[in-house]
């Protein structure tokens, strides 16, 4: 893609403001507090134990309920206790257990392996064009890390160049 001034990316040729609609999963108030829209990103922090994984597995069970793709990337837990998860929710809001199948959920040791991942779902979703896919990421300033800590300036230039 071209890059593009923030004039064409907000006004239509005909100088209208374009609008771009949030997605809708069923999340009533939570919803309109996250705001969730294709192209943005919505950043959730908290400290341990603040419920931000369960956050961001209800939003991508929803969005796998509402029959867009999701990826489900993480730092922290084994893909197979997510998927656990993913089914109680599921369950617990009586959604198609189908859904199931429109979440990939990989665990990313390292940065490397994480912007392998991000690329290769971008390949699968290449056949969807019409889709929304949704990315959720658990754990990253743990894949970030080695990026920003202090003690590692060697790798700063690869984020601010």
């Amino acid at each position: 893609p071209q890059p593009m001034t923030g004039e064409q990316l907000l006004f239509s040729e005909d100088g209208a403001m374009l609008q771009v609609s949030p997605i809708r999963l069923g999340l009533g108030t939570l919803e309109q507090i996250l705001g969730l829209r294709p192209g943005e990103i919505c950043e959730v922090y908290g400290g341990p134990g603040a419920g931000k994984t369960q956050l961001g597995l209800t939003v991508a069970a929803c969005a796998a309920g509402a029959a867009h793709p999701v990826l489900f990337v993480t730092a922290k837990d084994h893909p197979s206790a997510l998927a656990e998860r993913l089914h109680t929710i599921l369950l617990g809001r009586k959604m198609n257990e189908a859904a199931l199948d429109r979440l990939r959920i990989y665990q990313a040791m390292d940065f490397a392996d994480f912007a392998k991942i991000i690329l290769s779902f971008g390949d699968t979703l290449k056949s969807q064009q019409n889709s929304k896919p949704l990315v959720v990421v658990d754990g990253l300033t743990s894949l970030l890390s080695p990026f920003t800590s202090s003690s590692s300036w060697a790798h700063r230039w690869r984020l601010t160049w």
